[in-house]
């Protein structure tokens, strides 16, 4: 671990951050804190990087915990997410039987466009997301891919990185007000 990095886990689960304890807490440099995503316990713009991995899939309010994500990230940082792709070539072959389905606690299931839009609607910008799986899926799917002029991303997990840049939402929204005003004042 860098020497310059301060790493802050937490779980709402005291017994998984026990656990975490007994096999990381000897360094200095990591807390653990008991938490909930949709209300995080720490202060506004004070985060580099949020990653978030396996949890999407289990909130009610999935878009709570990106707001929640955005408002802790100082600007320019980072939320690294990853989720199950309820779109993936297993969930599409399997059907019903999809294993992500079986899961009672998997209520947010989701695609890699719903998860980019759901980011750029709690106000990030810069976000690339893409699905990741086994190496003949991944040809399969640019073959696809190309076959629709569509990206397919049947990847087993959606992977997004979404970058907190509110400088750049600010220039595009004051550009946009400047393209009305114009349009305003020549048709007058």
């Amino acid at each position: 671990m860098s020497p310059q990095a301060f790493i802050i886990a937490i779980d709402i689960s005291d017994a998984a951050l026990r656990r975490a304890k007994e096999l990381y807490g000897n360094d200095n440099m990591l807390q653990f804190i008991v938490g909930n995503a949709v209300n995080i316990p720490l202060r506004t713009n004070s985060v580099d990087v949020i990653v978030s991995i396996e949890l999407y899939e289990h909130l009610e309010a999935p878009l709570r915990m990106l707001s929640e994500a955005y408002r802790v990230l100082k600007e320019r940082g980072a939320l690294l997410i990853a989720t199950p792709n309820a779109r993936s070539l297993s969930a599409i072959v399997r059907g019903e039987k999809y294993i992500e389905l079986k899961d009672d606690t998997h209520i947010s299931l989701t695609i890699p466009e719903q998860l980019k839009k759901n980011l750029v609607k709690v106000r990030f910008s810069n976000v690339n997301c893409f699905t990741n799986g086994f190496p003949l899926l991944n040809i399969i799917g640019r073959m696809l891919n190309k076959l629709i002029k569509a990206p397919l991303g049947l990847g087993s997990e959606i992977l997004c990185i979404a970058i907190k840049d509110s400088n750049k939402r600010q220039i595009k929204r004051n550009f946009h007000n400047d393209e009305i005003q114009k349009k305003k004042y020549v048709a007058r």
